[in-house]
């Protein structure tokens, strides 16, 4: 009898078998554990997803009636599932409860807002050059309402003396054929000039806001219209683009013209003045140049900013000069003689804004919304907020000079806290963007923390049955 056919071996073998089998099994088992547990975790990710979505719809559609609910619904939403879908429906309702209407219904040629965000000019067709103060939004007009009881005939006549109380709306007569194309208002909201599509310039006092008077003017120069303007500190120089390429520069006080600025040969895209009026940008669709305007008879052009391959419109300056937007690109003018390109903040842009001092930056795409940007730090620009609802400047009646390009239909004020923005829905809105960080969340808690916390109590409440995520720490 062999070593193989022996009665231990054989037990050897199948027991060695039996472990193999057992092993099998144990190996088995797990996979289909670990897959059990993945499919678990898939079901409870996606569980999540779909209840942080519902909170983010909860909140989207509070907005109109509650709207402390609306961003503490949101607020969950982002704690939740912090994706881009939460994220933006939060911001949007933050701002929804920041805006306020500029101008009614009507099609918008310009607009030009003051560097504290509180005067706002705007050229409404049909309807001339309309001049307000953005403290407060327009409140619609309510009719007395007869066959009251007294009561509620004494609270109707309440609510008409509040309109009536309302910010002044002043429109600004401009006279013969000329219409307001471009539009620029002093930093302290004091003085406004208004290029008009027959080339004409008018310089205008506003302290007066039942009287805007206007106190010099310059007649158009061979019909060209005016596609930009900028007004120097003094308040009297004027530099003016327009749409054929000349760019000049004017004393409105005297009606003189005090210089040329040569090189361009197209359609005026923007113009720029540094606070001190000594730094001078102007860009048309091929060029960009850089003017040193220390004797602004004697303009000398000092740099270039190429232009080829930009895909962006629009200029603006900041206030020391030495940051320039340019069709969403941002550049550092120290050395006007060698210009740089810092960044390019945002692409296809149809229009930019600059605060004055370099650091909050508006773009707009033509596609309906705006985009807020922070740049404190200019190799890494941050999103603080986007504008929806963006309308377009009308630009029919330019078909005729073959302008292709739509300006910028949204602007940020010089101190960065306020924006002006066409809205789509006709007419104009301004928003109170101060204080926001660029992280939505972190912009509810805060809005949250000045309200009551009674607010997260209820949400509870009325939330039984699904989750509710606590969005802010020591909620």
């Amino acid at each position: 009898m062999s070593e193989t056919d022996s009665p231990e071996v054989r037990s050897r073998r199948l027991g060695r078998g039996a472990r193999l089998v057992a092993i099998g099994v144990a190996v088995a088992f797990l996979a289909v554990g670990v897959v059990a547990v993945v499919g678990v975790s898939k079901w409870w990710n996606v569980r999540g997803i779909s209840s942080a979505r519902e909170l983010a719809l909860r909140g989207v559609a509070a907005r109109g009636d509650d709207r402390t609910s609306a961003v503490v619904l949101g607020a969950a939403a982002v704690a939740a599932h912090p994706d881009k879908l939460n994220r933006s429906a939060l911001g949007e309702t933050l701002l929804s409860g920041r805006r306020g209407v500029a101008a009614p219904a009507g099609a918008i040629r310009a607009m030009a807002l003051s560097d504290d965000g509180r005067t706002a000019l705007m050229s409404i067709v049909d309807q001339g050059v309309t001049w307000r103060s953005l403290d407060s939004p327009i409140q619609e007009e309510v009719p007395l309402k007869l066959g009251l009881d007294e009561e509620a005939l004494e609270a109707s006549i309440e609510e008409e003396g509040r309109k009536r109380e309302a910010p002044f709306v002043a429109s600004i007569p401009l006279e013969g054929e000329a219409r307001a194309t471009a539009l620029e208002v002093s930093s302290d909201g004091r003085q406004a000039v208004i290029g008009a599509l027959d080339g004409s310039l008018g310089l205008w006092q506003l302290d007066d806001s039942a009287r805007p008077v206007r106190v010099a003017k310059v007649p158009g120069q061979n019909s060209f219209m005016v596609a930009s303007v900028a007004l120097a500190p003094d308040g009297r120089t004027v530099l003016a683009g327009y749409e054929r390429g000349s760019v000049l520069l004017w004393d409105l006080s005297s009606g003189k013209q005090l210089a040329t600025l040569p090189g361009h040969s197209s359609w005026i895209g923007g113009v720029a003045l540094s606070d001190d009026g000594r730094v001078a940008v102007t860009i048309s669709r091929g060029s960009g140049y850089i003017w040193n305007l220390a004797d602004r008879r004697s303009p000398v052009r000092v740099g270039a900013i190429p232009r080829t391959g930009v895909d962006g419109e629009g200029l603006d300056l900041s206030a020391d000069g030495r940051t320039a937007m340019i069709g969403g690109q941002l550049w550092n003018l120290s050395d006007p003689a060698r210009p740089k390109l810092v960044n390019p903040v945002a692409k296809e842009v149809d229009g930019v804004s600059l605060s004055s001092d370099g650091q909050v930056a508006l773009t707009t795409d033509g596609a309906g919304s705006a985009t807020l940007w922070r740049i404190a730090d200019p190799a890494r620009p941050v999103k603080v907020a986007e504008v929806a609802g963006v309308g377009e400047l009308d630009m029919d009646y330019l078909t005729m000079y073959d302008v292709k390009e739509s300006p910028g239909s949204a602007m940020v004020s010089g101190d960065g806290g306020t924006v002006l923005a066409v809205s789509a829905e006709g007419g104009a809105l301004f928003m109170d963007v101060a204080g926001l960080s660029g992280d939505p969340l972190r912009d509810a808690c805060a809005e949250i923390a000045e309200d009551s916390t009674a607010g997260l109590v209820s949400m509870r409440e009325r939330l039984a049955g699904g989750s509710f995520v606590e969005p802010c720490d020591g909620g």
